[in-house]
């Protein structure tokens, strides 16, 4: 937003009526720590757009686009009672918030009821691994009698026509990552079909490189299959294992050891409980995740940052411009390492 925005009021656009503002995929910390709704109007008024628009594209805009305007999306007649009261409209300050004509808010807490949803089974068990994985499914093995090869890299957002090439070495018969030149290991692990089947390469820029560590999650756009990145194939083996104990989530784990756990028990996406309990367990994941030097490999800027790779969450996406991905492995890519605008495969090392 604060790219398009700016992009859009430069080339004279003055009919927004069809530009809607979306929240999608913004974490409960981030939320804690930026707003909802709020942020993204607030964000367009700082960029240079009039708060009347701002406010239009966050409340009528998509009312109207989801055929809502019979029930919502402005002030009149007939509509449910929902207002959001304003201290200060330039810095979208919230003094009140009203939902069916009642109040819901003290300031900016909520205090109105919060529905209790009984959850089926089949949306709770969603980490299919019917096995325990070991080190030895994320090893890379050589061709007998090399001492090095060829490997394909990737590196997160890395939208070019081709993939990125190195040549690795080969200890006791397998591809080596080379935290030297900022290359660990990531595999993506299918968490649906029961078999725990995993795809693995080296990616450029993105891991741990602290020894005897890796992270796992099972946010992965598009597919949600498990992700996990580390500088030990045993340290991400027990990432994992310990996601489908979880159900699903974070896991961060070095030495041998959990360091940190947060828990998506809703399609192993989204938590029902508290959104304050669910931002504890990040910030204890994020403060865990402080103790990491974690690799960093500049790449398409503003979208990857150095740090908590929690971006990782959206570098797996299928859809343009994304070219070379990381799948987990299936008949048509065995090695899950596939061009997705040609259908194109190639090994992940040779």
């Amino acid at each position: 937003m604060p790219e398009v925005i700016p992009w859009l009021i430069e080339r004279g656009l003055a009919d927004w009526s069809q530009i809607a503002f979306t929240t999608d995929d913004r974490s409960v910390s981030d939320t804690f720590k930026l707003g909802a709704t709020d942020h993204n109007a607030r964000l367009a008024i700082r960029h240079g757009l009039a708060p009347e628009i701002a406010i239009q594209c966050v409340t009528l805009n998509p009312a109207r686009h989801m055929r809502l305007t019979p029930w919502v999306g402005s002030l009149a007649p007939g509509r449910y009672a929902d207002v959001v009261l304003l201290s200060d409209v330039a810095s979208l300050e919230i003094a009140e918030v009203w939902s069916d004509g009642r109040p819901v808010s003290d300031g900016k807490r909520y205090t109105g009821p919060v529905p209790t949803i009984d959850w089926p089974g089949w949306a709770r068990q969603t980490v299919n691994i019917k096995r325990d994985l070991t080190a030895a499914d994320f090893v890379l093995p050589a061709v007998p009698g090399r001492e090095t090869m060829q490997a394909a890299l990737l590196r997160p957002f890395h939208w070019d026509d081709g993939f990125i090439t190195a040549e690795l070495p080969v200890r006791d018969g397998a591809v080596q990552r080379d935290p030297d030149r900022n290359i660990t290991k990531f595999a993506i692990v299918d968490r649906f079909s029961g078999d725990g089947r995993v795809a693995k390469m080296f990616w450029l820029g993105c891991g741990p490189r602290t020894a005897e560590t890796a992270l796992a999650c099972s946010v992965a756009h598009d597919k949600h299959n498990i992700w996990a990145v580390g500088s030990s194939d045993a340290a991400m083996a027990l990432a994992v294992n310990t996601l489908t104990g979880l159900q699903g989530g974070w896991a961060l784990v070095r030495d041998g050891e959990v360091l940190a756990t947060v828990r998506y028990e809703i399609g192993g996406l989204m938590s029902c409980r508290p959104p304050e309990e669910l931002d504890a367990e990040m910030q204890a994941l994020y403060a865990a995740a402080e103790s990491i030097d974690w690799m960093y490999e500049p790449t398409f800027h503003p979208r990857w940052f150095p740090g908590f790779p929690e971006r990782l969450i959206f570098a797996t996406l299928t859809c343009a411009p994304w070219r070379w991905v990381l799948v987990a492995p299936c008949e048509q890519a065995p090695q899950g390492f596939v061009n997705v605008q040609s259908g194109e495969t190639h090994p992940v090392i040779w």
